[in-house]
């Protein structure tokens, strides 16, 4: 729904108007925030001073009672834009293709020709640096939050941080158009980005600042009190005294705070650059192919997103939380990477393309320079 919805639709309704889709972007992802403000307040606050099952009960009932709002919208705006439900037809050739794939290997096939599309593409480095956005705990989910309780703080203290960072997203999404008013959307892209990577440094440098669990050497120290602990008959083998997790003194708070300041920071240029990226795939991208890309980059991000649990599976200490964040970060600069090579060269190309060719005859004169063709509308 997501894919239809946010890399579809909104293409559609906007009818080639590039600053209604940027407004429209924005707004999409102002009410995605909005949501995130709300609700974590709202949960956190009844599970805090309520019974867990009272949570429960709250967020099945909002589910079903907002599913058919939700659709009833949904029909609404599909019925007063009648473009939603046109659907181009394939050409012969495309049919006679689709004929001759074998059933059998369907699947495979069409996450080959999926993937290979998405390479096709313009901006593929530019989906590819958002993809390397997603492998990261710099970001609130329940790995960083129950990091972040065991530095002393509670689900109500977590939420409001939650909601905080929503808000400076928010921002971000009303600077959005302005920026690329001003900058344009490869520039705008460069900014954000860069924004946020100076924001989650403060998260490396909270790795080494009081407070901070972090031990490069926690393993090789845990094995050798596991073997004494072994020799000793004590079965608890972990190296984790739990009942420290929750008594922070004031003093060792600064790591956590700064912590919490870098990633909350960093979500007023995320969310600039993620709606740039997205409005980028959608201008570039055909319409027959829309839907491709978006399932291909949906599931690169899943991708992404999973390899990060990975990592947590093979660090799940509070003490090799810090080889987390370094991670994340240099996989959050390598997609800047990926993103500041799309810049480059979609600036290149824009001043070859601006260019006159000049023409040299026979005789050394040269003719008037010819300026280049005006690129086709679709593009």
């Amino acid at each position: 729904m997501n894919i239809i919805i946010e890399k579809d639709w909104v293409v559609v309704i906007a009818g080639g108007n590039k600053k209604g889709l940027a407004d429209l972007n924005a707004t999409i992802r102002r009410i995605d925030l909005t949501c995130q403000i709300l609700s974590p307040i709202i949960i956190a606050q009844i599970m805090t001073f309520s019974e867990h099952y009272v949570g429960t009960i709250v967020v099945s009932v909002w589910n079903v009672c907002s599913m058919i709002i939700e659709y009833a919208i949904l029909m609404k705006n599909y019925r007063r834009v009648p473009r939603l439900s046109f659907k181009p037809l394939p050409s012969p050739s495309e049919k006679v293709k689709k004929y001759l794939s074998r059933k059998l290997f369907k699947s495979c096939f069409a996450i080959h020709d999926g993937w290979k599309t998405y390479f096709r593409t313009r901006v593929w480095p530019a989906g590819v640096g958002l993809a390397f956005l997603y492998m990261t705990v710099l970001a609130f989910g329940g790995v960083t939050n129950t990091y972040i309780r065991t530095q002393g703080l509670s689900e109500s203290v977590i939420s409001v941080m939650i909601a905080l960072g929503a808000a400076v997203g928010i921002a971000g999404t009303f600077a959005f158009p302005t920026m690329w008013a001003k900058f344009g959307l490869e520039r705008t892209g460069l900014l954000a980005l860069g924004a946020q990577l100076i924001c989650l440094m403060f998260c490396v440098l909270s790795v080494w600042l009081p407070g901070s669990p972090f031990d490069p050497y926690f393993y090789s120290k845990s094995s050798n009190e596991t073997v004494l602990q072994r020799a000793e008959g004590n079965r608890n083998a972990t190296g984790i005294d739990e009942k420290k997790w929750f008594t922070k003194s004031s003093d060792e708070l600064p790591s956590v705070v700064v912590f919490l300041f870098g990633m909350i920071a960093a979500r007023f240029g995320l969310w600039m650059a993620d709606l740039t990226i997205t409005q980028l795939i959608q201008e570039n991208v055909p319409e027959k192919e829309r839907g491709i890309i978006g399932g291909v980059q949906s599931s690169f991000n899943r991708f992404m997103d999973m390899l990060k649990f990975v990592l947590v599976i093979c660090l799940p200490n509070p003490q090799t939380f810090g080889f987390l964040v370094i991670t994340s970060f240099a996989f959050v600069a390598t997609g800047h990477i990926f993103y500041a090579y799309f810049a480059v060269r979609s600036g290149r190309q824009a001043r070859l393309r601006s260019v006159p060719v000049v023409v040299v005859t026979r005789d050394n004169q040269q003719s008037p320079p010819l300026l280049p063709k005006s690129a086709p509308q679709s593009a």
